[in-house]
């Protein structure tokens, strides 16, 4: 199986979590199937079989940087499809409530091919400057619209 093969041709739910502390969002970098370099974003990933959306978010969260958070509100879904890849994105906002950052990695992945390479606190006002996905992110977070009560849906084709 290649890397990536286990996300192609079936529907993926993902839920990932915006961390805001002192100016600075919680990101990390990594290979995703359809972007040819490592990208930042949101630290999240798969919904397991019985597994409460909310839980996965914690345990990603901790799988992948370290931090222990506790979820506060859903904001955004994200559709996002292209080609075989196909995913819906449930992105909270979290608080950090312990634990200490450090690159983590992927269980579903053997060491020789984890996908996440750095983990950092970004300055809100830099994200322009790197690769963050998915765009929306950059827009609704320089705009300030994460405190908004609703819940909004972007789509990515």
């Amino acid at each position: 199986m290649t890397l990536f093969e286990q996300y192609s041709g079936v529907i993926r739910v993902r839920v990932a979590a915006l961390i805001i502390r002192e100016e600075q969002l919680l990101l990390v970098k990594q290979k995703v199937p359809v972007r040819t370099r490592p990208v930042w974003l949101p630290p999240g990933g798969g919904i397991e079989i019985g597994e409460a959306a909310e839980e996965a978010l914690v345990r990603e969260v901790a799988e992948e940087t370290g931090v222990q958070i506790r979820p506060l509100k859903l904001r955004y879904i994200h559709e996002f499809i292209q080609d075989t890849f196909h995913a819906y994105e449930l992105y909270y906002t979290a608080e950090v409530v312990g634990g200490v950052l450090k690159k983590g990695g992927d269980p579903e992945h053997s060491p020789e091919e984890q996908l996440i390479s750095s983990v950092a606190w970004m300055p809100i006002n830099q994200l322009s400057d790197i690769e963050l996905f998915p765009h929306f992110l950059r827009d609704e977070l320089a705009g300030n619209n994460l405190s908004d009560n609703r819940i909004s849906h972007f789509s990515t084709r």
